[in-house]
């Protein structure tokens, strides 16, 4: 009867770990794959010239993890979120918001910043006639904005003002580096006609390559001999940076979308909307902010279609919108009926690699059985 009682308790010890084992194969078989996720949404805008990868950059491997001397990873600095509209401040009173709201972007110190009630009237009509300037990231403000204090050199400022003065970059013209960082761009949103314009020289160029110029960009920014002290260190400006350059092509999809009954920008509708503004909380979670808990988005075509761009890019673990997607999608769920958009995993090897975790799983318990019931009737 011992030997019985031991081989019985050998085969269990053995089923446990088999078990435990497969867990940890499906858990890593739901991981997709590394590398864009082929884009879905048609981007066929003809760009007025093909960007080329400027001279100053240097081809870099993807990033690699920031681990300490203890094996913990490095905490990112808290996220900030730009005041997209004039009721973005809901988030701030609402506790089930879950993100911070902080004035990070950098203000212009020019007499266009403050105008008086009766500068802004006297030349209303000349403003209608001369377009005021395209938005553009950061302000234009000096490059020192990129200088971390544990820096000790201008490395990183001056990379930054390269990129930014980059002619193919100004003709990508990215409205990811823009979301977050630019005053001006907070104003064009006030009105249809301004974020229109803005959409129109965001949505031009050609999405493909320009992709290809703002990914090495992105991996350049790295560079030790760039900004990779800065970005360590936990500098905002260059972690906005990164992040901008990294969701360009998601972003650029989401917020090129028109509406097919209007013809409208579903991002131009969304700024504008003064009755729910909550639609303008699922264009920041690309850069890794999550949809407040309290928002409720509308439950129409452009927040189908949006969801389904960030759905699609969930397939590239390195974009910020894996972190954020599965849980948005359920509480758009929730609000506007199951099924409303797509909640589930995007890689078809995922799904296939749990259909044969649950399979391994199925005969390991069947072989346990089959062997106890040998033991026992030993």
């Amino acid at each position: 009867m011992s030997l019985r009682a031991g081989l019985l308790t050998l085969f269990i010890a053995g089923a446990s770990a088999l078990a435990h084992q497969q867990q940890h194969q499906q858990h890593q078989q739901h991981q997709p794959e590394l590398g864009p996720q082929p884009a879905t949404v048609d981007l066929t805008a003809a760009p007025a010239s093909s960007p080329t990868i400027p001279p100053w950059t240097a081809k870099l491997e993807p990033e690699p993890p920031r681990v300490h001397g203890d094996g913990k990873a490095t905490r990112r600095p808290t996220r900030t979120v730009t005041r997209f509209t004039r009721q973005l401040d809901l988030v701030e009173r609402d506790p089930d918001a879950g993100v911070q709201v902080e004035g990070t972007v950098i203000v212009r110190q020019d007499s266009s910043s403050s105008s008086s009630p009766s500068s802004s009237t006297s030349s209303s009509s000349s403003s209608d006639s001369t377009p005021s300037p395209l938005p553009s990231p950061f302000d234009n403000a000096p490059a020192s904005i990129f200088k971390s204090p544990s820096s000790t050199n201008d490395a990183c400022p001056t990379f930054m003002k390269k990129l930014l003065d980059d002619p193919t970059f100004k003709q990508c013209y990215p409205i990811s580096m823009m979301l977050r960082t630019s005053t001006s761009f907070f104003e064009a949103e006030k009105q249809l006609v301004s974020i229109v314009r803005v959409l129109d020289a965001t949505c031009a160029p050609d999405a493909a390559q320009c992709e290809t110029f703002l990914t090495q960009a992105a991996k350049n920014l790295l560079d030790p001999s760039n900004c990779k002290t800065e970005y360590d260190a936990g500098q905002v400006q260059v972690t906005e940076a990164l992040d901008g350059l990294r969701a360009y092509r998601v972003l650029r999809a989401a917020t090129c979308l028109q509406d097919p009954a209007t013809q409208n920008y579903c991002f131009a509708s969304a700024v504008t909307n003064i009755t729910n503004p909550s639609d303008i909380f699922l264009y920041s979670m690309p850069l890794g902010l999550s949809l407040p808990g309290a928002s409720t988005p509308s439950c129409g075509v452009c927040t189908t279609q949006t969801m389904a761009v960030f759905h699609a890019a969930t397939g590239d673990r390195g974009q910020q919108i894996t972190g954020t997607y599965r849980d948005a999608a359920r509480q758009v769920n929730t609000i506007c009926g199951p099924g409303f958009v797509n909640d589930t995993a995007t890689s078809a090897a995922g799904r296939a690699g749990a259909a044969a975790g649950d399979a391994t799983t199925m005969l390991a318990v069947a072989f346990a059985t089959l062997l106890s019931l040998v033991v026992l009737t030993w």
